[in-house]
């Protein structure tokens, strides 16, 4: 998945999808490559909870600087990010549904204040659901979703959308494998005569 990891080196790129499907770990490994000091703001999940993910995806857990805002202060996040972006090389918001309690106003914080920001830095945007009105602003928006196969394992997805920067992505499966991160397989095209599809694991991004 080198295309993921190249378009998202600039502008501002949206990462949705249903609960569950791998947003946040795809999130940290794209942000662990395209910046060495990330500000993480998280609407979800605590620091905590967001190191174990770091470790996971095997991203440098020290490069990102998470801050935590309750439900309480989060009309208090844009200003806050406008006081302190100056001291980071890239942004995640995760997720900004969390952020703004109506789809307009998501829309408006996404294009007004976001899509800015991402004229300077990258900026990775996690979005729950699929909020059709912000797709059009992002630069990069990118797919994840998973299914459960016949044995009862989950098959998680990922897809370039579409990009400013490159043209639309197959779509890969990935995967958690310890002490690698995350791992991508995609399905060799066959010739006519094959009856199965063969796969082959590709190197993290």
């Amino acid at each position: 998945m080198f295309v993921i990891q190249d378009v998202a080196a600039k502008g501002l790129t949206v990462v949705y999808g249903p609960p569950g499907s791998g947003k946040t770990s795809v999130a940290a490994k794209i942000a662990d490559r395209v910046a060495n000091r990330v500000l993480w703001i998280s609407t979800n999940e605590p620091p905590g909870v967001l190191k174990e993910v770091f470790m996971r995806v095997g991203a440098k857990a020290d490069k990102f600087y998470v801050f935590d805002f309750p439900r309480a202060f989060r009309g208090n996040i844009a200003k806050f990010v406008a006081d302190h972006i100056h001291e980071y090389e890239a942004l995640v918001i995760d997720s900004v549904n969390g952020i703004t309690p109506r789809e307009e106003k998501l829309e408006e914080l996404v294009h007004g204040f976001l899509y800015q920001l991402a004229k300077d830095m990258p900026i990775v945007a996690v979005v729950e659901g699929a909020p059709k009105q912000v797709f059009y602003i992002a630069d990069n928006l990118i797919r994840v979703g998973y299914k459960e196969n016949a044995l009862g394992h989950t098959v998680r997805y990922i897809k370039l959308v579409k990009s400013r920067f490159a043209p639309p992505s197959e779509r890969f499966i990935f995967d958690f494998v310890e002490g690698v991160g995350l791992v991508y397989i995609y399905i060799l095209r066959k010739s006519p005569r094959w009856r199965r599809s063969r796969f082959q694991k590709t190197p993290q991004y």
